[in-house]
């Protein structure tokens, strides 16, 4: 047994994924970043009906300077978004971030890594062997141009499926993460393909007896190759917590893996409610579905026994 707590928070960032993991060597590991102020025009129509508002006050204000999020507050409404660079501050402040993991190349996923950076000395960054060109919108070349820098940086590092070191190996009393997906040969296909979402960065990350597995924005292809492979299935084989692929969408969805998989529970990284769109799927194999849209921040611990809790920041989910 390891002695410690692992402490896995799924963060609410709106349309985005950002995870922030507490691991028992004390070590922090975020996986995907996202600014936490990019909100879904459904939940901007909710705070104006609410308000009893309409766009144009909306837009007068943000034409002061504010963003979205800012704007909102302004007229009075509550946003509960959580921006990760005021979350790791308050959560672990003066504590910098040991290892950045980049699952995949779409901005939902890097929006907000500037920030990041400016506020965080990383010490490894993971990456995936991309070939994407620049072809990003104007308001997020700051956060491209973040990642490009990062990648030319010495901290970087590809991992592929199986590759261990004494930093975050499974075998030993580090950080106990394994390396799923990609291989070699699926990078390059997916590059071939420019198909990014299979291209992602899939970890399990163990700690006594319970495992989570991040899937990042996987699709069933990439799904189909890691259960191709008995050892790598061996390890998706009852998890305890899986953070949905593709942010709940029945496009990350993989009805074999995931019942083969039977999580004890199933995580949502979702801006808009209609992204729920796999739940009555992911109920056939799990007990328990939370998502960040209902639920806020989700906060769950495994303790030296190996028991696994969970708390939310806005509410328990029915």
């Amino acid at each position: 047994m390891q002695s410690g707590k692992l402490v896995v928070h799924f963060l609410n960032v709106g349309h985005g994924d950002c995870t922030v993991i507490k691991h028992p060597s004390n070590r922090i590991t975020v996986i995907d970043s996202s600014n936490g102020e990019v909100i879904d025009e459904q939940r901007i129509d909710a705070k104006l009906r609410a308000l009893r508002k309409d766009r144009r006050t909306l837009e007068l204000i943000r034409a002061r300077g504010y963003s979205v999020k800012a704007a909102l507050k302004e007229m009075g409404a509550s946003v509960e978004l959580t921006n990760p660079v005021e979350f790791l501050a308050r959560m672990y402040p003066k504590q910098n971030v040991f290892r950045y993991i980049q699952t995949h190349p779409e901005m939902d996923h890097m929006r907000g890594l500037d920030a990041l950076l400016k506020h965080q000395d990383i010490s490894a960054f993971w990456d995936t062997e991309n070939d994407r060109a620049d072809d990003m919108r104007d308001s997020d070349k700051a956060d491209w141009e973040a990642y490009c820098k990062m990648r030319q940086d010495d901290s970087r590092r590809v991992f592929v499926r199986g590759n261990d070191n004494a930093f975050f190996g499974s075998a030993n009393e580090y950080d106990k993460i394994d390396i799923l997906s990609p291989t070699t040969a699926w990078t390059k296909e997916c590059n071939d393909s420019e198909h990014w979402n299979d291209m992602s960065i899939v970890v399990c990350v163990t700690h006594n007896g319970a495992s989570f597995v991040f899937g990042g924005d996987a699709e069933s292809p990439a799904w189909d190759l890691m259960m191709a492979d008995p050892a790598v299935k061996e390890k998706l084989k009852g998890i305890n917590v899986l953070k949905a692929s593709h942010h709940g969408r029945v496009s990350g969805y993989d009805e074999k893996a995931v019942t083969w998989m039977s999580p004890g529970s199933v995580i949502m990284s979702i801006g808009e409610d209609c992204e729920h769109e796999a739940v009555e799927h992911y109920k056939k194999h799990t007990k328990q579905v939370l998502s960040t849209y209902d639920c806020g921040d989700i906060t769950m611990t495994v303790d030296e026994l190996g028991k696994v809790t969970y708390s939310t920041s806005v509410r328990q989910a029915a």
